[in-house]
């Protein structure tokens, strides 16, 4: 019994300078103290690369080529829809894009021309050539859009962007569309998959 109790003492300060060995210490940093850190930081993910994509979900830039050699890049904004069919079972469905020149040289046209929305079941509308006001959302500045009618004709030059409205009347209930849009006749479509909802 003494001799296990006199290695006991030798056991405990070897263990003691053992653990002072830098060579058998942690790597574990030391967290900063909750008073020199932003506590966002470290759960903000990586800045995601842009990329040059031709479909999407809103939100999303597409970049699409126009009949002239130019470049487009059309954001889908947000979209508004009433919550009630009219007399007739049909709704207005307004889609608010974004819409700038990235090409080198100033494009003309109409962003709309062409745009329609899908449904599931292959049901297809076209926008609107000139939506009636009651239609429209009557403030679209409270979710930053604009009620300019992008079926009409404008000129963007180099780095210029536009924000406007397509018209689409609906009819039926909540539901999966696709919107699309085109700048070189259909010959490459943009194209948005997202829901049909009330506002």
């Amino acid at each position: 019994m003494r001799t296990a109790r006199a290695a006991l003492p030798a056991l405990v300060l070897s263990l003691a300078l053992a653990s002072c060995d830098p060579a058998t210490t942690s790597t574990a940093p030391v967290p900063p103290s909750a008073s020199t850190i932003d506590p966002l930081v470290p759960f903000s993910p990586s800045p995601t690369p842009f990329e040059e994509i031709t479909s999407g979900f809103s939100g999303d830039t597409l970049t699409l080529p126009t009949v002239d050699g130019g470049t487009i890049h059309v954001t889908l904004d947000t979209s508004a829809i009433p919550k009630d069919l009219d007399a007739e079972g049909l709704r207005p469905f307004s889609v608010y894009l974004t819409v700038e020149n990235v090409g080198e040289d100033p494009w003309t046209g109409v962003p709309g021309q062409g745009a329609r929305v899908t449904d599931e079941e292959g049901g297809f509308n076209q926008a609107e050539p000139q939506p009636r006001p009651g239609d429209l959302h009557p403030d679209p500045s409270a979710f930053g859009g604009s009620n300019e009618n992008l079926m009409t004709e404008i000129t963007l030059e180099p780095g210029e962007a536009r924000q406007g409205v397509l018209l689409f009347i609906t009819g039926g209930g909540n539901r999966p569309v696709t919107i699309s849009v085109s700048f070189d006749d259909g010959a490459t479509q943009g194209a948005w998959a997202t829901s049909m909802g009330p506002s």
